[in-house]
């Protein structure tokens, strides 16, 4: 502070720094204060920058943890409902236990078995009503839905991201499922993946009037018509499933214009298109040219009975003149120039008639006169053609067939080993067999208890952890963030105090000059 001058009065130095000392005590009664109103040490960000940081995330972690903690409250009454679900379940399968037991007894006649079938169907529906209502919202906990890590429960029971906790493993725990009851069938019909199987092919599912065929994702059928547009068209048709031929061939009439529909007789009916049809037979014939060499014609207008018969083929015609050049042997060649059938030897004219080689198939060749004795030669090539016709074969694309289902009811899944007259009925081997599947849906659902109780405990220590977590991080905040109102309080009354003897010092440094007017008496 300025040193005071009381002998000029034109600046009050003395008040002046009163005034100063009492607006510096204001100020910081002003802050205790507010404190003490607030219970915050920090009210504004320029109280403590770093402070109100740090309290901020300190508080966001506590609120997070807090949430945590009511999601582990959460978890563990979801579990306790699927704890007491499958209690319930162990009950009853005690009481079915029971009286399989007494029933696997052969003091037991057929109505008193049939009685206790009738009870055992009951508890085993009592067994599907709890797993359906053993349930959190709209979550079936026990009805294999939370089987696998895929389809797990997760509950988030940490402040951050992926601090999650996992339920799966939860079995299913319907009498179906636990191999107590044959579940009710609706029927269905037997079903074609689609219709169109190629571009001349179409599929239907009809009525199978013998055995219908299995379910089965790769089913072709393959058609052979034959015949001719004189005598008429017949089919052969085959169905094959993974190249494996189902059943024999179906056999039957086409028509050109109106094409065939081919029934299986096993559920599987197709359609096959109209002019699928192969080409006409027509007559024999030398295809192209018949002057094979100079001098060399072939025709088909020789014997056929003889030689080896002529097919579809590439052929040529060696020929040696004799020595007196009074006769010739020539040899039919096929496109190998192989012999094909025998040598054929006429007597050849060289001067006016030549020769004709008949060689007993049909085939004939003539060989003009000039040619010199002992002369060989080969003929150009030349292709026969037998005219036959060709049948047409036609192949399916591809197609499924799904088998029908038989509706069937909801019943007691077990064997019917027993006679009663011409009846069967279950005798005491089969309720003994059903005893050992209420033993072993006994045992999954113990396991599943203990799964349960397991995490349950888990989470409890999960939940002790977070909760200590949150109250040290909370006491922590406190520390930071909230006033000490003890101490708040002796700091307000000293600077009150001080208020009040600032105020005095001031009015009296207001004065002072004062005394200087006595100088002028």
């Amino acid at each position: 502070m300025a040193d005071n001058d009381v002998t000029r009065i034109a600046g009050n130095i003395g008040a002046m720094n009163a005034l100063y000392a009492l607006t510096n005590i204001n100020k910081q009664l002003s802050i205790h204060q507010t404190r003490l109103a607030t219970g915050r040490r920090i009210n504004s960000a320029a109280d403590d920058p770093a402070g109100l940081a740090i309290s901020t995330k300190m508080m966001s972690r506590s609120e997070g943890l807090k949430v945590a903690l009511s999601n582990i409250g959460d978890a563990k009454n979801l579990l306790a409902v699927a704890e007491s679900g499958l209690g319930r379940l162990t009950d009853i399968l005690n009481s079915m236990r029971m009286i399989t037991e007494n029933a696997a007894n052969d003091t037991n006649g057929t109505e008193e078995r049939a009685i206790v079938k009738e009870q055992l169907l009951s508890y085993a529906n009592q067994i599907n009503d709890i797993v359906a209502q053993t349930k959190w919202s709209d979550k079936k906990l026990i009805g294999g839905n939370y089987n696998d890590l895929a389809n797990a429960l997760t509950f988030q029971t940490g402040a951050d991201y992926g601090e999650t906790t996992k339920l799966y493993g939860l079995a299913d725990m319907q009498a179906s499922a636990l191999g107590l009851l044959n579940d009710a069938v609706q029927a269905t019909s037997a079903t074609i993946s689609q219709s169109s199987i190629g571009t001349v092919y179409t599929a239907s599912a009809v009525a199978a009037s013998g055995t219908e065929a299995a379910t089965g994702t790769s089913y072709t059928v393959t058609t052979t018509i034959s015949g001719n547009s004189t005598d008429g068209y017949t089919y052969s048709s085959q169905l094959s499933l993974a190249g494996q031929a189902v059943g024999s061939a179906v056999t039957g009439t086409y028509s050109a214009s109106a094409g065939a529909t081919i029934n299986f007789g096993n559920g599987i009916s197709v359609a096959l298109a109209t002019g699928q049809v192969g080409t006409d037979p027509v007559a024999a014939s030398i295809v192209g040219t018949s002057v094979v060499g100079t001098g060399m014609t072939v025709d088909l207008s020789g014997t056929g009975t003889s030689g080896v018969a002529l097919v579809d083929g590439s052929y040529t015609v060696s020929y040696t003149i004799s020595a007196g050049g009074t006769s010739v042997t020539a040899t039919l060649l096929d496109s190998l120039g192989a012999a094909y059938g025998s040598s054929v030897t006429v007597a050849y004219d060289g001067t006016t008639a030549g020769a004709t080689i008949d060689f007993g198939n049909s085939l004939e060749i003539t060989l003009g006169t000039g040619i010199a004795a002992n002369a060989t030669g080969v003929s150009d090539s030349f292709v026969f053609d037998d005219g036959a016709g060709t049948d047409a074969v036609r192949t399916s694309g591809a197609f499924s067939y799904t088998h029908s289902v038989a509706a069937s009811a909801a019943g007691v899944n077990m064997a019917l080993s027993g006679l009663n007259g011409t009846v069967a009925v279950s005798n005491a081997d089969d309720f003994a067999a059903y005893m050992k599947k209420i033993d072993d849906a006994m045992v999954l659902v113990n396991s599943q208890l203990s799964k349960i109780g397991s995490l349950t405990g888990s989470l409890t220590f999960k939940e002790d952890q977070v909760s200590s977590s949150q109250i040290n991080i909370e006491a922590s905040y406190n520390r930071i963030m909230n006033a000490n109102m003890a101490e708040e309080q002796v700091n307000a009354s000293k600077l009150m105090i001080l208020q009040q003897t600032s105020t005095a010092m001031l009015a009296q440094a207001n004065a002072a000059p004062q005394f200087l007017l006595s100088l002028f008496k």
